[in-house]
């Protein structure tokens, strides 16, 4: 594989410059959804808005760091990471926007499971999976060259599936 030229890297400092700011909007829209109660009495009820907000910020911060390790060390810069990192920044925002729905219906009207989760969970495994995706194109792109300190454990061994079972590998943490 060649090394990226400087086209190459100015191409992925704004990609990655524009889903950092795709990513704050979502953060912004997180914290703009919290509704400043009218009365002490309303206070009770904004627990379940903030367990809503924990819970996106949290995976929207992961996502985030994880997408910065990409861009740090796998990315490879071509149509098809181009799409997928697109349509994971759009499954992003409606995931987001799909988990406000649902929790609007669930704390504010009172209802059980909603259609509106359904379809923040099949949203939050595609933004899951395109990331894999593109982790996946990076790696094998890159395999030569990466450091077996940057490859986690086991996988810098190349162990066998058979070697899997018999292992344990020690996995760092992603913030590691």
């Amino acid at each position: 594989m060649t090394p990226p030229t400087t086209a190459d890297e100015q191409t992925i400092h704004r990609i990655e410059a524009f889903s950092d700011i795709v990513i704050g909007f979502c953060l912004a829209e997180i914290g703009l959804s919290l509704s400043i109660p009218s009365t002490g009495a309303t206070l009770a009820n904004l627990s379940g808005n903030v367990l809503v907000f924990a819970a996106s910020f949290s995976m929207v911060v992961t996502l985030w760091w994880n997408h910065h390790r990409l861009f740090k060390t796998y990315l490879v810069l071509n149509r098809v990471t181009l799409v997928m990192n697109f349509a994971l920044l759009g499954g992003l925002v409606l995931m987001l926007y799909f988990l406000q729905i649902g929790a609007r219906d669930i704390t504010v009207q009172g209802g059980g499971p909603h259609f509106f989760l359904r379809l923040m969970l099949l949203s939050f495994a595609a933004v899951y999976a395109l990331l894999a995706g593109m982790f996946a194109i990076g790696v094998r792109a890159r395999w030569s060259a990466l450091s077996p300190a940057i490859l986690p454990g086991a996988l810098s061994e190349r162990r066998t599936c058979s070697q899997w079972r018999r292992h344990s590998p020690s996995w760092p943490l992603p913030w590691a």
